[in-house]
C-alpha cells in the first residue's frame, strides 16, 4: 500500500483589517513573514520534499505560500490558488484533496481557520485542536490514490508550531 502525506498549514499572522480594506486583502505582519520563512526553512532542513501546494487565493495565504516556498524552490506550476478554499468547509477541502493528481505524494493545503483546523480534526482520530498562525500538521494516509482519502483515516506524523 502506498502512502500519501498531507501537510496542512494555516496562513501566518496577519495585520488587523483596515477600515478601507477587505478581509481578503489583509497582509502578513513582520512576525508572520518571519514565521512563514522559518516554516519553509524547517521543511527544507527536515528534507521534506513537497510535490504540490494548494492555497487559498487571499493575499495572506499567497504571501505565506511564497515565503514557505523560497527555500523549497517548487516551480510555479506546482502551486495552485483555489478560489473555493476561501471560507471552505471540511467537506469542500476533502473534495479538493481527493482531486489531487496521483503523481503527487507530498501535498500542502494552505488555508484559514476555522476550516483548516476542522478539516485536520476530521482527518485523524486524535483531535489536534485549533491551529495558530503558521502552524503545520503532517498527516499520512495509506492509500493508492488521493480519491480514496476519507475522514478519520489519517495517521498524525507531527505538529510544528512557530517558535
Amino acid at each position: 500500500m502506498a502512502t500519501h502525506n498531507l501537510y496542512l498549514i494555516r496562513h501566518a499572522e496577519t495585520l488587523n483589517q483596515l477600515s478601507n480594506q477587505t478581509d481578503f486583502d489583509r497582509e502578513l505582519t513582520t512576525k508572520g513573514r518571519r514565521d512563514a520563512s522559518n516554516l519553509g526553512k524547517y521543511l527544507k532542513d527536515q528534507k521534506i520534499s513537497i510535490d504540490y501546494i494548494l492555497s487559498s487565493p487571499t493575499i495572506r495565504t499567497l504571501a505565506t505560500c511564497s515565503l514557505i516556498n523560497e527555500p523549497l524552490l517548487l516551480p510555479k506550476e506546482k502551486i495552485q490558488a483555489i478560489d473555493s478554499m476561501y471560507h471552505a468547509s471540511p467537506d469542500k477541502l476533502l473534495d479538493l484533496a481527493r482531486a489531487i493528481h496521483d503523481e503527487f505524494q507530498h501535498v500542502v493545503i494552505l488555508g484559514h481557520n476555522p476550516a483548516i483546523s476542522s478539516f485536520t480534526n476530521e482527518l485523524v482520530i486524535r483531535n489536534v485542536g485549533n491551529f495558530v498562525p503558521a502552524m503545520l500538521v503532517c498527516i499520512q494516509f495509506s492509500i493508492e490514490r488521493w480519491k480514496e482519502l476519507n475522514f478519520k483515516t489519517g495517521r498524525l506524523l507531527f505538529i510544528k508550531s512557530p517558535s
